[in-house]
């Protein structure tokens, strides 16, 4: 049995339909659906800006 992951906030994004699309095309690329690509993608950015000490790379 898999344990069910509660996300305690939500963001309110407004795109461009054709950013929509390839956000959408990138997603089922990767096999999950929109949200679930958008959480993934947003977080290694972050992970990405921040660096490896989690307090930025400046």
């Amino acid at each position: 049995m898999s344990e069910e992951r509660k996300h305690s906030q939500s963001i309110l994004l407004r795109f461009e339909p054709e950013h929509l699309e390839m956000i959408d095309k990138a997603a089922e690329h990767a096999g999950l659906n929109r949200t679930s690509w958008l959480r993934a993608s947003v977080l290694k950015a972050a992970r990405a800006e921040l660096g490896e000490n989690g307090k930025g790379k400046r």
